[in-house]
């Protein structure tokens, strides 16, 4: 169902009337509107932006001279990068991912872990086992994502792009969902176990606020 224009009108309503397909306004209120396509600029608007251009490549250039950039913002991609998403949350993600590349090298390197002793896998629980083998995807996934950025591997980019969108995409729901949900009247879970194997239930009834 296509949305609703929802301008304001000059009877200060608003405007019921369907918006274009790829704007948020019908065609009485803005939609499609600026230069119709095959028509030329104006030589004075071409000039103004030639000249705005100038201006901010001198004030980069200067900038990149005096080391406070590396390199100029929203330049080309570098050749044999993936193609970008034509969803823009997606396209976003992959900026997000890119960019954590670029700053891996700059990173300090993970301090090892001390090593437990591995309970052989006949003797595990399914909880046990449930918990080691999210132990082992953890890692997988980990390393997986600390491979360098290599634009020319893009079977190995697809998998790091998929990886990455698969882990935002579900910490987006946890924090969502987190968000939505009420506050519990008996608290959490560990204080429901904790009055439990504390007191009764008649003095777990009396902490209860």
């Amino acid at each position: 169902m296509r949305r609703q224009c929802m301008a304001h009108t000059k009877r200060g309503t608003r405007c019921l009337a369907p918006s274009v397909q790829g704007f948020l306004r019908c065609r009485l209120h803005g939609a499609g509107g600026g230069r119709p396509p095959g028509i030329a600029a104006h030589p004075n608007t071409l000039a103004a932006l030639n000249a705005g251009r100038e201006r901010w490549l001198a004030r980069m250039r200067l900038a990149k001279e005096r080391g406070l950039i590396e390199k100029f913002p929203n330049g080309r991609r570098r050749r044999g990068s993936p193609k970008r998403s034509a969803d823009k949350i997606v396209a976003r993600a992959q900026l997000v991912m890119e960019a954590a590349m670029a700053k891996r090298s700059t990173l300090p390197a993970a301090v090892e872990e001390p090593t437990v002793a591995v309970k052989p896998w006949g003797e595990m629980s399914k909880g046990e086992k449930l918990a080691a083998n999210t132990d082992l995807a953890l890692d997988f996934t980990r390393q997986l994502l600390e491979l360098p950025f290599d634009p020319e591997n893009v079977k190995l980019l697809g998998h790091q792009k998929d990886a990455a969108l698969t882990i935002i995409s579900q910490q987006i729901r946890i924090e969502a969902e987190r968000l939505r949900a009420p506050p519990t009247r008996g608290g959490s879970v560990e204080e429901f176990y904790r009055r439990y194997d504390g007191g009764s239930s008649a003095e777990s009834e009396r902490e209860l606020p």
